[in-house]
């Protein structure tokens, strides 16, 4: 669970895209990513249950769920 930020690291990616959906499918925050460490603010959604997407250069994606609390 997170409450305001989420922290996304990668060890071997520097450039990869983000996107976060709701459950009805709506995109809610995507994001290009430069860096090997990044915080993406989530402060202004509301508590729920979202799905973080991560797209990287070669064309592979991770999914999982998140979940915002307070």
């Amino acid at each position: 669970p997170f409450t305001e930020i989420i922290e996304i690291n990668s060890e071997y990616y520097e450039n990869f895209n983000v996107t976060i959906h709701n459950l009805i499918g709506e995109v809610v925050r995507s994001a290009n990513l430069k860096s090997k460490k990044n915080t993406i603010q989530l402060s202004d959604l509301p508590d729920g249950i979202y799905i973080i997407t991560i797209f990287v250069d070669s064309g592979n994606r991770i999914s999982q769920l998140i979940i915002k609390t307070k």
